[in-house]
Order: structure tokens, then sequence, then C-alpha cells
């Protein structure tokens, strides 16, 4: 009896420790992560951004960023090589952000005005990115695979 009295009385305060330390968890809590910073994050990707990179052959390639609330976004591209050829096509899909975490899930391509699906088992349609910097003006992410740097605006410059 003794044993059972014993067992009974560090199961209670056993209990009674656990409550003491318990909260209520938030997403991203048991990350260490701040659910506002990813909202604020997510509001500043909202709308239009623009990018441009110029390679060392000459080819200078443009393309503009819409994304929407509902998660949805659509870029098209612009190319010129150095001869002077010109090549337009775009992609749609799915981002998000959940700090410090850009993604994106191409769900299909855009050429000559007509939509495509895309084959979304392909793992090359999905990209993460760590987020660089972001502010009203600047967006600047690096590609967890490639390495590469990319750095978007809100200032649109021609070929778009």
């Amino acid at each position: 009896m003794e044993n059972t009295v014993k067992i009974v009385l560090t199961i209670i305060a056993l209990t009674l420790a656990g409550c003491s330390v318990t909260k209520t968890a938030q997403p991203g809590d048991e990350f260490g992560l701040d659910h506002a910073i990813t909202e604020r994050m997510r509001d500043a990707l909202l709308g239009r951004w623009c990018g441009e990179k110029i390679y060392s052959d000459g080819t200078v390639q443009r393309w503009t960023v819409l994304r929407l609330r509902d998660g949805a976004y659509k870029v098209d591209f612009y190319t010129i090589d150095a001869d002077g050829k010109e090549e337009r096509w775009g992609e749609y899909g799915l981002w998000g952000v959940r700090a410090p975490i850009y993604f994106t899930a191409m769900r299909g391509f855009i050429k000559e005005a007509r939509a495509r699906e895309a084959d979304t088992t392909n793992a090359l349609f999905y990209d993460a990115y760590k987020v660089v910097e972001l502010n009203e003006e600047v967006f600047t992410y690096k590609s967890y695979t490639s390495g590469n740097t990319f750095t978007l605006t809100r200032e649109c410059g021609e070929g778009i």
C-alpha cells in the first residue's frame, strides 16, 4: 500500500511540474520562428518586382514577377542575346515565404501566349531560397541548390 501511495504522489508531482512549464504553442515555435516576421515578409513580397541579369557572353535577361496574396505567381522573362535575338516566355505557379525561406513551385510555362502545364513530379520545378535582404524597394535571395543570388527591385526597366 505504501508503494502505491508513493507512485500516486510521484505521478501527481510530475503532472503538476509539467503544467507549470506548458504554454500555448504557436505555429513555428518549435523552430524558434517569429510568425510576425513571416507575415511582414509576405506582405512586402506582394505585387510587382523586376530583375535583370547580364551574362558574360553579353546576353541580358530581364524578368517581372507578380505575386498575389493567394500564393499564385507569374514571371515574364525577356532575353536578348549579344547578336540581338530576342526571346520571351513565362512561368506560373505557387510561392510562399516562411522566414528566412522563400520558395516557389512552378506549375506551368507560357510561350507564345499559350500556357502549358508542367510535370509537377519533376523536382526541378521546386525551388527554395534564403532571403538575404527584403525591404519596400529591394528583394535579394540566394538559391539553396545553385548558390545563385538574385536581386529584384520595385523599379522596372525596359524590355518586359
